[in-house]
């Protein structure tokens, strides 16, 4: 397994809760500066840098919100997405940690939005299809379904075949897509995803709900 399939295999494969959240103030966004050297995540040349940086702020128990390491979270995640704009475990923590949490203040205005960390990793490599679709991920589950859909065209437009047949990206897509009301949509997704080999029934059981409801209400049958 490469070293970008090992950051995002398994990692989004979760049917997860609507969370409910107003689009972000973007105007504290930063943007990237061009006196500063960012790095890949794919780019083998940066495996040391790398290394460095998740070993001194990126151990499990940042990534899985547990504690800080240097400092309170999400300081150290932080960290992580200045070096590496599209670190994709980061970028997932960081938005997971915001669905969760209120940014809290600092005086030099070091945090921003998980939205103003996607757009940079955006900006930094905008070929990249998986960023597009982690912040699908991210839209989707603070109920913003119309912007979730327009990262994850871009994700499948930018990815192509490899985006096709990730069964993280089906299996999410389907779930996004059931919550959008595009069933026959969701379908196609989601039974790509287990021909692939998803292994959480998660997908299925929402999807068979929610077609159930429809033939229900297209029969005028009340449900049990």
């Amino acid at each position: 397994m490469n070293i970008v399939a090992k950051v995002v295999a398994g990692a989004m494969l979760v049917l997860w809760p609507l969370a409910g959240f107003a689009a972000p103030d973007m105007s504290r966004c930063v943007g990237l500066d061009t006196r500063t050297v960012y790095h890949d995540i794919n780019d083998p040349g940066s495996s040391v840098n790398l290394n460095t940086v998740e070993t001194n702020h990126f151990i499990r128990d940042v990534e899985y919100l547990r504690r800080g390491q240097t400092a309170p979270l999400p300081f150290d995640i932080d960290f992580v997405l200045r070096a590496f704009p599209n670190h994709y475990r980061a970028l997932n923590a960081m938005a997971t940690w915001q669905l969760k949490n209120s940014l809290p203040a600092t005086e030099d205005g070091r945090l921003w939005t998980a939205d103003c960390y996607f757009d940079r990793a955006i900006t930094f490599v905008p070929d990249d299809w998986r960023v597009r679709m982690i912040y699908g991920i991210y839209l989707h589950r603070a109920k913003r379904v119309t912007e979730a859909q327009e990262q994850y065209d871009g994700a499948e437009r930018l990815g192509g075949e490899e985006a096709e047949t990730s069964v993280d990206y089906n299996y999410n897509r389907a779930l996004m897509e059931i919550d959008a009301g595009n069933l026959p949509k969701a379908r196609l997704y989601a039974d790509r995803a287990y021909e692939l080999g998803a292994a959480l029934p998660g997908l299925s059981q929402k999807l068979a709900r929610a077609e159930q409801q429809v033939q229900v209400g297209g029969s005028g049958k009340k449900p049990r």
